[in-house]
């Protein structure tokens, strides 16, 4: 690749030769119009002013001219006047020719990309500035009207070089890791030179046009669908024509050959939106030609935007036959742009979820150190995360598993490369998780969907939302790129343009349209609102549960106050029914001890009831009080029973001695009867 700042570097020292040379002339014409003046030499004239000094290897060819300036008459002087004034005037149109071809230089180095590809640019524009100001340091004893030219030429050539070195430092930090966003920009170093500097015409037309390169260039690697975007290209074409320097013809055809293209690619995105261009010139109504082009590797990429951005059908059968090439080759094999139309068949043509997600982790494996320059190292970030999106996306058209939705879009996270806001996962992970919870929200019941995914929805949907418009902010001001081909295959070959010097230009933006922030801000707003519905519907189940817990409050109260109505009646009714059935009772009993165990005995009953109404009411089978009251009962019923045996048993034993007695005295008096009875008989 051309270095075309050492060639400027060669074209100075060829003018400061020049110079140097022509330095003799200007005196030489300068002693002879002084002679005509005052008998007195010119030479010593000029000794006696100090700004003219001149150096010694130019005194010695002054002296020789002095003696032969004497010997001349007036006509031979006006006639070596006009022969060395011929020479000046010729080293003033060499002068700006070498101009032209410095600034030719610089317009080749900006269109070719050199700040891109050679890593020294700056260090050699500064060697080429350090020059400028020897030679002028070192002209500084030469003739007053050479050195008002070679100021002229070297502060030209000055303020080009400062404007480009501005414009690399700005594409640098543009594409950095450590990126500084600045508040506005001031270069002071262009103003001293401009105050200080009086240009010709000529110089400031060659000043502007570079100026207006390296805005376009500027266009380029920040394309915009907005209109101010053609608006820029439209007038930077007609300042670029309305610049009179008919030597660089072929350049401007370059420029219109860009602009053109660039106009091709706002305008298809237009078409996308299926809107209608329009612009005012002088009042007229004007829409867009149609673009052609015969150059190869442009129409290439054309091809590839009406496939890629669906423009014109049948696009799927577009890109199934380019990619039919090389999509069994190695992706080691495969350029960037091929991997690109890999992950579009293999995402929207021939959906292969297993594909996108070799070709990320291939992308991946990639070390961007190993890159040649900070912008391929950006671009190789801006493919990694392409990849990664693109599978992310295909996953979710196969899964509506909230948790695994949840965990591949963290590893995705993850995956991500470079200081880069990637709003499209977050976009497409919010878009599938509210989708998903919204048919949740049809299928299972309100307090169900509240108890299951109110935390979701409250924390991880509301922290992605302000997450997603953070990124979408970021995105909107430092233009994401969706895709960026390294520099080696954003280069144009322009054979029809015949420039030796420039045998490719470089288009930034390559084969992709312009980022629409209209399109990010509706995506954005129909993610909010989806969320916002949401929101709103949790907060309804909430308030609605809420007042179901007050009523369910309410029922309880009321129940309890019915259950202890019944608790109430029931033992009421269960006292009553103590009291009358112990009535009649009575009249079986013949002791006090009789009397307190069948007391027991219907109390423990009455206890029994009472218990079977708590344990149905209040629910006592599930307490530990339920418990002690049935173990006091057991415990009482123990008690009574052993009272009750052991006053049987005593009441047993009490009647079989009484029977015992009975029959013991029965006996007695049967045998003293029949004694009796005996005796009475004897005596008679």
């Amino acid at each position: 690749m051309e270095n075309y700042a050492i060639k400027i570097c060669s074209i100075i020292e060829v003018f400061e030769q020049n110079s140097k040379d022509i330095n003799t002339v200007f005196h030489e014409i300068s002693g002879l119009e002084e002679s005509d003046k005052s008998s007195t030499s010119w030479l010593f004239d000029n000794i006696d002013e100090p700004d003219n000094e001149v150096p010694n290897d130019t005194n010695e060819s002054l002296e020789v001219t002095e003696e032969l300036t004497k010997k001349l008459s007036q006509d031979d002087k006006e006639e070596i006047v006009s022969s060395l004034s011929v020479q000046k005037d010729i080293y003033f149109q060499d002068s700006d020719t070498t101009l032209s071809n410095l600034y030719k230089l610089l317009n080749y180095s900006l269109l070719s990309g050199e700040y891109i590809y050679n890593k020294n640019l700056k260090n050699e524009i500064d060697i080429v500035e350090n020059r400028l100001s020897d030679t002028l340091n070192y002209t500084n004893s030469f003739h007053r009207e050479l050195q008002t030219k070679i100021s002229e030429f070297i502060s030209a050539i000055k303020i080009g070089c400062t404007f480009y070195k501005t414009f690399i430092k700005g594409i640098e930090n543009e594409y950095s890791t450590d990126k500084v966003d600045y508040v506005f920009s001031f270069n002071q170093q262009i103003r001293k030179e401009y105050h200080k500097a009086t240009l010709s015409d000529h110089s400031e037309n060659l000043c502007k046009y570079f100026v207006n390169n390296l805005e376009l260039s500027f266009y380029d690697h920040f394309f915009s669908s907005e209109d101010r975007q053609f608006e820029g290209l439209f007038k930077i074409e007609k300042a670029i024509e309305e610049i009179d320097l008919f030597e660089f013809d072929t350049i401007t055809k370059v420029l219109k050959f860009k602009i053109e293209y660039l106009e091709y690619k706002w305008t298809a995105r237009k078409q996308q939106e299926n809107t209608a261009v329009h612009f005012s010139v002088d009042g007229n109504t004007n829409t867009i030609q149609d673009y052609s082009t015969t150059n190869p590797d442009i129409i290439y990429w054309t091809n590839i935007i009406d496939s890629h951005y669906e423009l014109f059908s049948p696009w799927q059968h577009k890109t199934e036959r380019r990619i039919k090439q090389f999509k069994n080759n190695e992706f080691e094999d495969l350029k960037f742009l091929q991997l690109h139309q890999l992950i579009k068949y293999y995402k929207d043509v021939n959906r292969n979820y297993s594909k996108l997600t070799e070709i990320s982790k291939f992308l991946l494996s990639k070390k961007s150190e190993n890159t040649d320059n900070f912008y391929d190292r950006y671009s190789l970030n801006i493919i990694k995360n392409y990849a990664v999106n693109n599978a992310f996306s295909s996953f979710l058209e196969k899964n509506n598993n909230i948790h695994t939705i949840k965990d591949e879009y963290y590893k995705a996270k993850d995956k991500t490369q470079g200081d880069i806001n990637n709003f499209f996962l977050d976009y497409k992970y919010l878009n599938a998780l509210i989708d998903i919870l919204n048919k949740k929200s049809d299928e299972v019941s309100n307090i169900k969907f509240l108890d299951e995914y109110e935390e979701l929805i409250s924390s991880e949907c509301r922290k992605k939302l302000d997450e997603y418009y953070l990124n979408k902010e970021w995105s909107k001001i430092n233009n994401n790129y969706i895709f960026l081909l390294p520099f080696d295959e954003s280069t144009i070959n322009i054979p029809e343009f015949k420039i030796k010097e420039l045998p490719f230009i470089f288009i930034s933006s390559s084969f992709i349209l312009p980022a629409v922030n209209n399109q990010i801000e509706k995506q954005y707003a129909e993610i909010r609102q989806k969320f916002k519905s949401l929101s709103f519907q949790i907060d309804a189940i909430r308030r609605i549960r809420k007042d179901l817990e007050e009523i369910k409050e309410l029922k309880g109260e009321i129940e309890k106050r019915d259950f202890k109505s019944i608790e109430i009646i029931s033992i009421f009714t269960a006292i009553i029914t103590f009291v009358l059935s112990s009535i009649p009772a009575y009249k079986f009993v013949d002791s006090v001890s009789e009397s307190i165990l069948f007391m027991f005995g219907l109390a423990c009953a009455l206890g029994i009831f009472v218990m079977l109404i708590l344990f149905a009411t209040r629910g006592f089978i599930r307490s530990w009080v339920g418990y002690i009251y049935v173990i006091v009962l057991i415990v009482l019923a123990t008690i009574g029973y052993n009272t009750i045996i052991s006053d049987e048993k005593t009441e047993v034993v009490i009647k079989k001695e009484l029977n015992e007695s009975i029959d013991s005295l029965a006996t007695k008096k049967i045998d003293s009867i029949l004694l009796k009875k005996e005796n009475f008989k004897k005596r008679k």
